[in-house]
């Protein structure tokens, strides 16, 4: 049972001095449908004492649902030009502390990420990632760990990794 509906559109989170920034949205609101429509993110960075979880752009904890779509991260975790320790962009799920995972659905459709860390950390089996750019994204692209089994499972599909930031080539295309 979904308690509220909450809504982000068309909005910017832009931060000029990434040494000063902060995780741009820390959404812990039990049972909510939370949206994340046309935004843009900016040089968000992990906070100091940020270990559980390691995210730095939008942290998701206790939401029962939640849809990104057509947002645009700009070097989120990206430090000096290194994309590798800056956190997750994403981080879907519940801290240590909490016994029982809620099994949060996450829909990440048509965004870009671009020169940012990792995008993605979930404590969730229900993730689904369609359409997306991955430009110059640091390692370990996808952490994707559940606590309780889902019944929908992990869907990645129709994406587009270019430049991967652990081969200075561009892919070639199989």
């Amino acid at each position: 049972e979904i308690n509220s509906n909450v809504k982000f559109e068309n909005n910017t989170f832009e931060f000029e001095d990434v040494s000063k920034s902060i995780v741009s949205l820390n959404l812990n609101m039990r049972k909510s449908d939370v949206t994340i429509h046309n935004c843009s993110f900016s040089k968000s960075r992990l906070c100091a004492d940020s270990d559980d979880p390691y995210v730095n752009t939008i942290r998701a904890e206790l939401v029962s649902k939640l849809n990104i779509s057509e947002c645009t991260f700009y070097e989120s975790g990206n430090v000096d030009g290194d994309t590798y320790g800056g956190g997750n962009v994403i981080w879907v799920g519940l801290n240590k502390g909490t016994k029982k995972n809620e099994n949060i659905e996450c829909y990440i459709e048509k965004c870009i990420f671009n020169r940012t860390a990792a995008p993605i950390a979930a404590y969730t089996e229900s993730v689904t990632f369609i359409g997306n750019i991955l430009y110059e994204c640091g390692r370990n692209t996808f952490r994707i760990s559940s606590r309780e089994p889902s019944t929908r499972g992990f869907i990645l599909r129709d994406n587009l990794f270019t430049k991967h930031i652990l081969n200075d080539q561009v892919p070639p295309n199989p």
